[in-house]
């Protein structure tokens, strides 16, 4: 027995014994036109149009709960000495590929770590090559001298654009020194294409940048690129 179909479950995929000279098969949970949620039975066909992410593919269609993450698994010192916008990520894992028409939910957490003394803040921008219709996201950054810790000042922002902000206040002391962000927000997706969150130093920092082991960004798709609701929100 199947248990209900409702929005908790929309999309829900399970498979069913057949009864009553059925065959068995899988079904989907699916809301139609008129809101109203039931089982449906799927071939293979309509489950490869259904649930195919684009490297499968199907470039046309991204399921909604198909994320896109990176996340280093060692410290990276691919961000060079230099004040030109560069990925967060090495070149294996920076680019996240979106699809057209959707919105996503955009998650990073970062450390940096820069032995160099020059008096320098830190952007956060975002490159590639999909066109966005808007960008909305809240920053929070802190800088200190000593790996693992964090000083009583942090900075703090809400940003309308893809282009550089800053995100962290400048290296006032004279040393090494790390420095740790949060950002999240939401990227309306109007065409294809790539999303590189970047990183842009004010000025050349001294030293090459590594970004540590754990680092990490995230983007969700939420629904189209006119979604203000998901789930059951009234």
């Amino acid at each position: 027995n199947l248990p209900a179909c409702n929005a908790s479950r929309l999309r829900e995929m399970r498979y069913q014994e057949g009864v009553a000279g059925t065959a068995d098969g899988w079904v989907v949970c699916e809301k139609d036109a008129a809101n109203v949620y039931a089982w449906q039975g799927k071939g293979q066909a309509a489950l490869d149009a259904l649930f195919l992410t684009p490297a499968e593919g199907n470039a046309a269609y991204q399921p909604l709960d198909d994320f896109l993450e990176s996340v280093l698994s060692a410290d990276s010192a691919h961000i060079t000495d230099a004040t030109t916008a560069q990925a967060l990520f090495p070149s294996t894992q920076d680019a996240f590929t979106v699809a057209s028409a959707k919105t996503y939910r955009m998650r990073c957490a970062f450390r940096l770590a820069n032995a160099g003394t020059a008096v320098a803040s830190v952007s956060f921008l975002i490159g590639g090559t999909a066109v966005l219709g808007s960008v909305r996201w809240f920053s929070v950054g802190s800088i200190s001298a000593t790996d693992l810790t964090n000083t009583t000042t942090l900075t703090s922002n809400w940003h309308n654009a893809a282009t550089a902000a800053i995100i962290m206040a400048a290296n006032a002391f004279g040393t090494a020194h790390y420095n740790t962000a949060f950002i999240d927000g939401t990227i309306r997706v109007t065409t294809t294409g790539t999303i590189i969150p970047q990183i842009q130093w004010s000025f050349a920092p001294g030293d090459a940048t590594t970004v540590r082991h754990g680092s990490f960004c995230r983007l969700e798709p939420i629904g189209s690129d006119a979604v203000t609701v998901v789930g059951s929100v009234a």
